[in-house]
Parts: structure tokens; sequence; C-alpha cells
């Protein structure tokens, strides 16, 4: 049934505009994952991309065409991102552990399994940032006038 509702009158120049209508949604579905591929191995395992994403920053603390100094800053924003990972991520996964979780995560991995596979990326992340930062960074800052400093070598005054 028509509306009722008083048409109103388009301003001098311009087309009246159509009333909107429903349309059908016309994109087509994406097939559907072949059921020889296993449920699980449709998925990521969230911490571990985590890791991964932390893995790429630190590959721009890597690249020499950067400034020094952003090096080091990406270097620090990969400590810190690892700093809030320990505490909320791996936290939670050990608490499952703690408690006997044996849910598998939608990857497929229990909690148990999922924290071999990222204390073993971690560890090798860690080992990375090291090398970087005493075999790289610290000696070409070095090279520029600029110096850390050990709390062992400290002065008073320091």
């Amino acid at each position: 049934m028509p509306s009722k509702a008083p048409l109103r009158k388009a301003a001098k120049g311009s087309t009246p505009r159509a009333k909107p209508t429903a349309r059908k949604s016309v994109a087509k579905r994406a097939p559907a994952t072949p059921p020889s591929v296993p449920r699980n191995a449709r998925f990521f395992n969230r911490e571990l991309q985590m890791l991964a994403f932390n893995e790429r920053v630190l590959a721009q603390a890597h690249n020499p065409s950067v400034p020094l100094l952003e090096r080091l800053k990406y270097l620090a924003i990969v400590s810190s991102n690892l700093d809030e990972f320990f505490e909320i991520r791996v936290a939670g996964l050990k608490e499952q552990i703690k408690v006997g979780s044996g849910d598998r995560a939608p990857d497929g991995k229990t909690p148990k399994e999922a924290f071999r596979l990222i204390a073993a990326r971690a560890h090798e992340l860690v080992r990375n940032q090291y090398a970087l930062l005493n075999d790289e960074l610290l000696p070409a800052l070095a090279k520029d006038g600029i110096r850390f400093l050990r709390r062992s070598v400290w002065t008073v005054q320091q």
C-alpha cells in the first residue's frame, strides 16, 4: 500500500530521489573449506600470531636502512609488547594449565601444547633482541657518542 506521507518537491535543478528499495545480496559466498582440510588447520593460534607480529617489528629494528635511533625504538616497542604479552596472554595460558584445562583452542592446541610452542618462539625472539642490541645497536650508538653505562660502573653522583 502506498505511503500517505506528502511528497516533497525536489529543489529547483535537482532530480527527485528514488525511494530506497531492499536489495538482495548478490555477493557470492566463498566455497566452503574442503572436508579434507581439518577444522583446526583453518585457524591460527592467537598468541603465536602476536609473537609473529613482534618478529615483524623486530625485523624493522634489524633493517640497516632505518635510522639508528628508530631501530632502537623498534627494539623498545618489541620489549614493551612482550612485557604485556607475558603479563596478560601467557599468564592466562599458565592459569589454564594450572587448573588442568585440556580444552583445545580453535587451532586444535591444548594450553600445554600452545605454551611449549610459545616458550620456544619467545625465547628465540628475546635471544634475537639481545643479539641485535649488544652486537649491532650498542656498538653503533657508541660510535656516534651515545653510551649506556651499566650500574656496576656508575659513580655515586650518577
